[in-house]
C-alpha cells in the first residue's frame, strides 16, 4: 500500500508543480503578494482590512513564505499553495481509509490528484489551496472523532477547526456541516444510545464548538470591520441557476470545465475518448482491485471498521450541505455561490466517487466511470495546459515596455491599484517608474510627457487626465480584463 500511495503521490506532484509560472500573475495574487511585501505585519493587516474580507492566516503564512524564498520568482510564490493542495491527496487518503478502507483511500487519492480543479488552485497564489486542506483536516479530525469517539481527535478537530476558520470566511460551511453530520448521527442512532451517552456526545461536541468560537473570537472585530467596507461577503458574484449545483460537483472530479475555461466542454469528443478507453478502465479497475491498490495479503478494512452508513453520512453530508447552503442563500440574498470558494467539497466528492466506484459489483460499471474520469481529466489537463486562463498581466507589461520612451510615466486607476502594481514585477522593472497614483487637476502634479494608464476592463478616459490637458491616442486590451490606454496632450 506505501508504494501504491507514493507513486499516486508522484502523479499528483506533475501537474500541480509543472511549469508553475506559465499564467502571468493575476489581480487577487497580487492583492496576496502587496498584503505579504508590506514592510510591517500591521501594514499587511491593515490592507487586509481594507480590500479584503478574509481572516489573516494565509496573509501569516505568505508573509512567512516570501520572507524566505522572495516575492519575485512566480513559480517559487506558486509552488507554497502547490505543497498545500499536494497535501490535501494525502489527507484524503487518510480520511477514504479511515471511513472505507484502503481501496477507498487508494482511490480517493487519485481521483483528487486529478482533479482539475484543485490542480488549477494548486498555481494560484491565493488561500484555496490552504482552504481545502484545512477543510480535510477538519473533517478528518471530526470524522476520527465521531467514528471513534476519542478525546485526542477532538483536540485534534480543534485545532484544525481553528486555523480553517482563520482561513477563509467559507470555513462556517464546513463548521455548519459539521453540526448537520452530528445531529443526522444522534438522530440515526437514538434508539442505541442511551440517555448517558448522548448526553456525553452532545456535551463534548458543544465544547468543542465552543473552544473554536473562542479561538476565533478575536478577529471578530476586525472581520465586522471589512464587512461594513465591503458591504458584502462576496461582491462580484452573479446569481447562479440550478445547474450551479451539478457543475459544482462535475468540477470538482474534472468532468466539467470551470466557467472561466474558454470555450464548454466537448462532451462528444469526451464521450467517444471514454468509449476508447473502456478496454483500459478495465485493465485499471483490475489493478484498483487487486495488485495496485489491494495486495493479497492486506486486508481491506479501515483501522477500525466503520458504520457504513456513519461514513455515507459523512461524505455525503460534505459533498452537499456547503453547496446547497451557499445557493440558498444567493435566491433569498447577496450571491455568495462562488465555485472558487466551494473548493471545501471537493475532498468530498473524490472519496464518494471512489466509495461508488467500489461498491459497484457490476465490472462494466465500474469501468465506465473511471473511463470517463480518465478522459475529462486528460481533455481538461489538455486545455489547462494550452489555454490562457488567468488575466494576462504580462501581455500587458510587454506591451508597454516594447512602447515605452524616455520621459513616459504610468498611472494607475486607485492608490490600491497602484499599491498592488508595485508588489508585482510584471510593471515594476528596472525600466520603468515605480507607477504612481492617477494624476489630478487638484494634486497640484503636472506631468509632462506621456502617460501609461494601466486599468482593467474599462477604456474610459480618466477625468483627472483630461482635465490636464491629455487625451487617449491608443489603447490595447488584453485576455480577461486587462487594458492600457496611452494619453498624450
Amino acid at each position: 500500500m506505501r508504494v501504491s500511495l507514493l507513486l499516486i503521490l508522484a502523479c499528483a506532484t506533475i501537474p500541480r508543480f509543472y511549469d508553475l509560472d506559465r499564467q502571468s500573475i493575476w489581480r487577487d495574487e497580487t492583492r496576496t503578494l502587496a498584503q505579504a511585501l508590506q514592510p510591517a505585519f500591521q501594514d499587511g493587516i491593515d490592507l487586509l482590512l481594507k480590500a479584503d474580507v478574509h481572516p489573516p492566516l494565509n496573509l501569516v503564512v505568505t508573509r512567512g513564505w516570501v520572507s524566505v524564498f522572495g516575492g519575485d520568482d512566480l513559480s517559487m510564490l506558486r509552488a507554497l499553495p502547490a505543497l498545500f493542495s499536494l497535501a490535501g491527496v494525502l489527507v484524503v487518503f487518510l480520511i477514504g481509509r479511515l471511513l472505507a478502507g484502503n481501496r477507498v483511500g487508494l482511490l480517493a487519492a487519485l481521483i483528487h490528484g486529478g482533479s482539475l480543479m484543485q490542480v488549477y488552485y494548486a498555481q494560484e497564489f491565493r488561500s484555496y489551496s490552504l482552504l481545502a486542506l484545512l477543510a480535510a483536516v477538519s473533517m478528518l479530525a471530526f470524522s476520527a472523532w465521531l467514528t471513534h469517539r476519542r478525546i485526542t481527535s477532538l483536540a485534534g478537530y480543534v485545532a484544525a477547526t481553528s486555523l480553517l476558520m482563520y482561513t477563509h470566511v467559507f470555513a462556517v460551511f464546513v463548521v455548519f456541516t459539521q453540526n448537520v453530520i452530528v445531529a443526522g448521527q444522534l438522530f440515526r442512532t437514538r434508539s442505541e444510545l442511551t440517555d448517558g451517552r448522548m448526553f456525553t456526545v452532545i456535551r463534548e461536541w458543544i465544547i468543542a464548538q465552543i473552544a473554536v468560537l473562542v479561538i476565533f473570537a478575536p478577529w471578530i472585530p476586525s472581520f465586522l470591520i471589512q464587512l461594513e467596507k465591503s458591504g458584502t461577503l462576496v461582491s462580484w458574484v452573479p446569481d447562479p441557476d440550478i445547474w450551479s449545483i451539478f457543475k459544482m460537483l462535475f468540477m470538482s472530479i474534472s468532468w466539467s470545465r470551470p466557467p472561466w475555461a474558454t470555450g464548454s466542454l466537448p462532451v462528444g469528443q469526451i464521450a467517444i475518448a471514454a468509449g476508447l478507453l473502456v478496454p483500459a478502465a478495465l485493465a485499471v479497475d483490475h489493478l484498483v482491485r487487486t495488485r495496485l491498490l489491494q495486495p493479497a495479503a492486506e486486508p481491506d478494512l479501515a483501522p477500525v471498521p466503520v458504520d457504513r452508513k456513519l461514513s455515507s453520512l459523512i461524505v455525503l453530508a460534505w459533498a452537499l450541505v456547503p453547496i446547497l447552503v451557499a445557493w440558498i442563500l444567493s435566491m433569498i440574498g447577496d450571491p455568495v455561490f462562488t465555485y472558487r470558494n466551494l473548493i471545501i467539497v471537493t475532498p468530498a466528492v473524490s472519496i464518494g466517487l471512489a466509495m461508488l466506484v467500489m461498491r459497484t459489483r457490476w465490472a462494466p460499471a465500474r469501468a465506465v466511470i473511471i473511463a470517463l474520469s480518465l478522459a475529462a481529466f486528460f481533455g481538461n489537463i489538455g486545455w489547462y495546459y494550452t489555454e490562457t486562463h488567468k488575466e494576462d498581466w504580462r501581455s500587458a507589461q510587454k506591451y508597454v515596455t516594447d512602447n515605452f520612451r524616455p520621459g513616459d510615466q504610468i498611472v494607475t486607476s486607485s492608490r490600491l491599484t497602484a499599491e498592488r502594481l508595485r508588489a508585482t514585477f510584471y510593471i515594476n522593472l528596472d525600466n520603468l517608474p515605480t507607477p504612481d497614483p492617477v494624476f489630478s487637476a487638484r494634486s497640484g502634479k503636472q506631468p509632462t510627457g506621456r502617460l501609461w494608464n494601466i486599468g482593467f476592463r474599462t477604456k474610459k478616459p480618466a477625468r483627472s487626465l483630461l482635465q490636464i490637458g491629455y487625451k487617449p491616442v491608443a489603447s490595447q486590451a488584453f485576455f480577461d480584463g486587462p487594458v492600457t490606454v496611452l494619453y498624450d496632450r
